[in-house]
C-alpha cells in the first residue's frame, strides 16, 4: 500500500475510557511524536526518542537528557535524567549517573537514586539490584522500604500476589513477604493471569493454579497466558484457544495466535495476520504479512514488508510509521 493511500480516520470504537485518553507513539523519518485514540496528531514527530506512554507521561530526550511529556505534549518533568522508564503505579524508575531511583508524576524523588538497577512496580512492589558486592536483588515497597531479599535470580513481577523465581533448577513462587508459597519442577514458570500460570516442563507447555497444582498438563508445543477466559495453545503446528480446564473452545486452525485483549486477538493463517473475535471468526481479515500487535484501545500496530502502521478496529489505516 502506497504512502499516499493512507489517511487519518476517526475510529468508531467506543471505549469505556475516552479515546482521547490514549496516546500512541508515532514515527516519521526517525523522529517521534504522539497521536490520540482518534488518529489525530497531538505532538508532531519532532523528537529523537519517545518511550512508552503510561499514566499520562512519556519519556522524552531533550538536549541529551531524559524528561517526560504529558498527554498534550507539554514538558511535565524537566529533562534531568540519564535514563528513564515508563510510569507504573504512579512511579517511574530513573537513573542519575550510575544510580537508579524512583520519581512521582511531578518529577519529585520518592525513592532516592541508590540502586544498580531498577524495574517497574506491580501490586505495590518491585525488585531492585543493590550496589553491594556481590549485587543482590531486593524487593522494596513504594516508600523504598526493603521487604525481602530474593533467593537467587531476579524474580518475575508480582501478579495475583505471587512472583516466580528460579533457584537452582527449581521454580519457586514467592508471596508478598518473600515466603515460598510453593515450589514446582519446571524449566520456566510464568506470572499468574486469571488464576493460571504458564509453565514449561519437559519441553512442553502447561498451566498451574495458585496452589501450585498442575491443572492443565504440559502437553502443548507452545502456549501463552490466559486473558478474557482463554489462552492460545498449539498441540502441534496450529494454534487454537483453550478454556481454564484445558479444553479447546476455538479449535486449532491458526499458524500464530496471541492472547485476547478487549475482545480481539491477533491471529495468523497462511494469508498473514489479522484479528479474530471470541468465536474464532476473523473480524479483520488476515492480510498483514509480518505481524499484528494487540489492540490497545482504539488502535493497533501492524507490520508488512517495508511498512509499519496503525489501524483502527475496522482495519482501516490511520497512520504509517516511516523510518
Amino acid at each position: 500500500m502506497k504512502k499516499q493511500e493512507f489517511r487519518r480516520v476517526r475510529s468508531n470504537f467506543l471505549s469505556m475510557r475516552n479515546a482521547d485518553l490514549y496516546r500512541y507513539v508515532i514515527q516519521e523519518k526517525n523522529r517521534f511524536g504522539l497521536m490520540d485514540g482518534e488518529g489525530e496528531v497531538v505532538v508532531p514527530p519532532s523528537y529523537s526518542y519517545l518511550g512508552e506512554y503510561h499514566e499520562g507521561r512519556v519519556a522524552v530526550v531533550i538536549d541529551g537528557k531524559v524528561g517526560y511529556l504529558d498527554a498534550a505534549g507539554a514538558v511535565a518533568i524537566a529533562p534531568a535524567f540519564d535514563e528513564a522508564k515508563s510510569f507504573s503505579e504512579g512511579l517511574a524508575a530513573v537513573r542519575v549517573g550510575k544510580h537508579w531511583g524512583f520519581i512521582d508524576a511531578d518529577g519529585e524523588f520518592r525513592i532516592a537514586p541508590q540502586y544498580k538497577a531498577a524495574w517497574h512496580f506491580r501490586e505495590g512492589l518491585t525488585c531492585v539490584q543493590t550496589n553491594n558486592a556481590p549485587a543482590k536483588y531486593v524487593c522494596i515497597d513504594a516508600q523504598g522500604n526493603s521487604v525481602f531479599e530474593t533467593p537467587g535470580s531476579l524474580p518475575s513481577e508480582f501478579s495475583e500476589g505471587l512472583a516466580a523465581a528460579a533457584v537452582r533448577n527449581q521454580c519457586k513462587y514467592l508471596d508478598r513477604t518473600g515466603g515460598v508459597a510453593f515450589e514446582i519442577q519446571a524449566t520456566v514458570a510464568g506470572p499468574f493471569s486469571e488464576g493460571r500460570a504458564l509453565i514449561l516442563k519437559g519441553g512442553k507447555s502447561g498451566f498451574i493454579d495458585r496452589n501450585g497444582d498442575i491443572v492443565i498438563p504440559a502437553q502443548f508445543r507452545n502456549a501463552a497466558k490466559f486473558a478474557e477466559g482463554m489462552a492460545p495453545a498449539a498441540p502441534a503446528d496450529l494454534y487454537g484457544y483453550i478454556g481454564p480446564g484445558g479444553e479447546f473452545v476455538i479449535s486449532p486452525r491458526f499458524t500464530s495466535a496471541a492472547p485476547f485483549l478487549e475482545g480481539l486477538a491477533p491471529a495468523a493463517t497462511d494469508q498473514g495476520y489479522g484479528y479474530i473475535d471470541r468465536t474464532g471468526a476473523f473480524v479483520i481479515a488476515p492480510q498483514f504479512s509480518l505481524f499484528a500487535f494487540p489492540f490497545q484501545g482504539p488502535l493497533a500496530i501492524v507490520e508488512t514488508k517495508g511498512a509499519s502502521y496503525f489501524i483502527d478496529r475496522t482495519g482501516s489505516p490511520v497512520w504509517e510509521n516511516t523510518r
